[in-house]
């Protein structure tokens, strides 16, 4: 039983293609091999199967060029939202890694184009087998998106796929015993029972000022953003911030784990999430923020990409960080 009338059927209707490749390619993106996936690249070569497949049953299946147009200006838009706050940042601190890598490109393009022309392949192809290499889609379309150019592209994409994947393999092979990854932040409500009275202060220098408090609740009730010089007092409850082992240490010290948690009150206390966006405040650290003086607020937590970090007074922000800010309900924007 030949399936070419199936064939013929979705290459009749582009949008059945589009549904089928997205939702397999999304399934098989899901698979997990060595800690890996292929994610959304799979979508990808589930088309270039399809197409391949159709091709070898006489059958051409194709979407439509403008949905290809669509989709290369929301990738770009994405990753450009997603990369272009951290690059400007780059462009500060690091330009001669930038400079660096620059130029390897350009070497590899050079090589690129002596090795195709020694194969004797067109221009176009020498020009989408490098992107497909990088596994860049605008530099595919910067070469007119060709039939020569998107062979080129497909023939390498795949290899420079496997590559960064190998060489991600390779980087992670010790990485349980990484002595240099960050300590994942976790929280905890803690009940004080100590009659020492500690501040902020004392409470962050015996702990190496890896610890922070995002929320004081005292015995009388009241809720209040945590300072340098706040007395943690015996019956207080407490929201402490910081790496597991730190957080342990000091709930170990100061009381045991509260069953009230203060962090769902939000009547007088609330939270926020705020991307960092204006570069004036790229390479200051949060305490040149100043947040706590002019808001009363105090920043626990900085996500960048996909690492979370403690909101330290000396830690260094860069453009597009993910600030979580503790502050009163009258500082906060609604």
């Amino acid at each position: 039983m030949t399936l070419a009338p199936v064939l013929r059927l979705l290459a009749d209707h582009p949008v059945l293609v589009l549904f089928l490749v997205t939702g397999i390619g999304a399934a098989i993106g899901r698979i997990r091999l060595w800690g890996m996936s292929l994610g959304a690249v799979a979508v990808l070569f589930t088309m270039i199967a399809l197409t391949a497949w159709g091709v070898s049953q006489g059958v051409v299946i194709e979407v439509p060029s403008y949905v290809g147009d669509f989709g290369l200006v929301l990738f770009a838009f994405s990753i450009g939202v997603i990369a272009g706050p951290g690059f400007v940042n780059a462009l500060r601190t690091s330009y001669w890694m930038l400079l660096l890598v620059s130029a390897i490109m350009i070497a590899a393009a050079a090589l690129t184009l002596g090795l195709g022309t020694m194969l004797n392949l067109s221009p176009e192809t020498i020009a989408g087998a490098y992107a497909g290499s990088v596994t860049s889609t605008p530099a595919l379309a910067a070469t007119g998106g060709s039939p020569a150019a998107t062979v080129g592209y497909a023939s390498t994409y795949i290899f420079g796929v496997i590559g960064a994947m190998g060489a991600v393999v390779l980087a992670l092979r010790h990485s349980r015993t990484d002595a240099d990854a960050p300590a994942r932040i976790v929280d905890l409500v803690v009940r004080i029972d100590t009659d020492s009275n500690p501040t902020m202060t004392d409470l962050t220098r015996r702990h190496g000022g890896r610890v922070l408090v995002s929320r004081l609740r005292r015995p009388d009730g009241e809720v209040i953003v945590v300072g340098p010089d706040t007395v943690l007092e015996k019956g207080s409850i407490i929201n402490v911030v910081g790496p597991e082992r730190i957080v342990a240490a000091v709930t170990d010290e100061l009381g045991h784990p509260s069953t009230l948690n203060i962090t769902h009150d939000r009547s007088r206390l609330d939270y926020r999430r705020i991307i960092l966006s204006d570069s004036r405040w790229s390479g200051r650290t949060i305490a040149q923020l100043g947040v706590a003086e002019r808001f009363g607020a105090t920043i626990v937590r900085v996500r960048r990409g996909d690492v979370e970090f403690l909101g330290t007074p000396d830690f260094v922000l860069h453009q597009g960080d993910r600030l979580r800010v503790v502050a009163p309900v009258t500082s906060c924007p609604r």
